[in-house]
């Protein structure tokens, strides 16, 4: 069974009582905070080259699971972002890509996106880490409701207000009928493994097309697991000039606060070179939004850390481009934030898409109870401590220690 789906089974199963699924957030915090590392040691091996590798010894041994993804994430590095006929010191980059996986949490693309070479302690301390984001999420969502976002057929009854258009859940052979009248009514749709993240197995399927076999089709999809099948969105030309190819979106991060639901950060972006996704990892560029004005304010970046002021493939700026309808989007984000009283986070990937009628409305693609922080790579400055404040003024599951 699917590792997320299992987590989820299991979570259906706890009572809806505050106390218990706070329990349930401290004992996940815990369990992440085992491998938290003493300051005073992160500085003396910050300072001193030859403490940090005994650090990453030490490390290594104690954690060996972390060390081999670790290594993994490593060697694609030096594939798409380092050249290692120019790099003289591999060894020491290596020892502190690890180093700063075992100290602060950062995976290797965020060591490289995030410019972490070089940096000291206190300055690499003010970025949120991948790390913090789990630990995060245990603090302030209620877990047992993570389900919601984390399988995108849940995601879809729940909102299903806000997608504009017609999904169906694929799960077994019982499910064929109702494939063969989707398809009917959508022969051009849009296939997504449910517990699948960062585009991964997201295809554009037309089954008009020369050796489309429908059964075939959905015969694979059963195969593979639970899937879903969406209308396809008919994005908005303001939009498309980018790049028409993909259905090129804007995040937008909301926290509920004692304040009621507030947007913190916002990123745009645009898939490129033909393909269907927009997604960081699967080849897309993303830049920084203004959160007030919906006004792009970054030049964009991929997650090798390369920089665009344009896009590559059509040559359009996107500094300076003033995102259509920019109040009715947040509006739209903080309403659907407010739904769920035991989600106080959330990522929306919205898209503005051109409904039947002519009109244009901005629609929900896919929503995550706690999402990437892109916008600490497009602005090049942490934002930990923002963050935290914003925290702190939030009714949390694990309060701050």
């Amino acid at each position: 069974m699917n590792k997320t789906k299992l987590k989820e089974k299991i979570r259906t199963l706890v009572p809806d009582i505050r106390f218990v699924r706070k329990s349930i957030a401290k004992m996940r915090y815990r369990s992440i905070s085992k491998r938290f590392i003493d300051e005073n040691e992160i500085r003396a091996a910050e300072e001193n080259s030859e403490l940090k590798k005994d650090f990453v010894k030490k490390y290594t041994e104690k954690w060996p699971d972390i060390y081999k993804r670790t290594l993994k994430e490593y060697d694609k590095l030096l594939n798409w972002t380092v050249d290692p006929q120019k790099r003289k010191d591999l060894e020491r980059l290596k020892t502190d890509i690890h180093f700063c996986k075992y100290a602060y949490g950062f995976v290797p693309y965020e060591y490289v996106s995030l410019e972490l070479e070089n940096k000291d302690m206190d300055t690499r301390k003010t970025y949120v880490s991948n790390r913090d984001t789990h630990v995060y999420q245990c603090m302030i969502n209620d877990l047992t409701e993570t389900a919601v976002t984390s399988d995108k057929v849940k995601t879809y009854e729940t909102y299903k207000k806000y997608f504009h258009r017609d999904a169906i859940e694929v799960v077994s052979e019982k499910d064929y009928d109702k494939f063969k009248k989707f398809i009917s009514a959508h022969p051009v749709f849009v296939k997504k493994p449910v517990y699948e993240c960062g585009g991964r197995g997201i295809e554009r399927v037309d089954v008009r097309e020369k050796g489309s076999e429908p059964k075939k089709v959905f015969d694979e999809m059963v195969a593979a697991g639970k899937h879903i099948c969406e209308e396809v969105v008919k994005q908005s030309e303001k939009i498309a000039v980018f790049n028409s190819s993909s259905v090129n979106t804007v995040r937008i991060v909301t926290l509920t606060t004692k304040n009621g639901v507030e947007p913190f950060f916002s990123v745009m972006r645009f898939g490129r070179g033909g393909t269907f996704v927009d997604n960081a990892s699967s080849g897309g560029v993303f830049a920084g939004v203004d959160i007030n004005t919906g006004t792009v304010n970054t030049d964009a970046y991929d997650k090798g850390n390369d920089v665009y002021a344009a896009h590559p493939d059509t040559g359009v700026t996107f500094k300076g481009f003033k995102i259509p309808k920019w109040d009715e989007l947040v509006e739209t984000c903080k309403e659907m934030s407010g739904m769920n009283k035991k989600l106080k986070a959330y990522t929306w990937d919205m898209a503005l898409a051109e409904l039947p009628d002519g009109s244009e409305k901005w629609v929900v693609i896919e929503c995550n109870a706690m999402g990437e922080f892109l916008i600490q790579i497009v602005s090049k400055k942490g934002i930990k401590a923002d963050f935290e404040a914003k925290m702190r003024n939030m009714d949390l599951m694990v309060d701050f220690k």
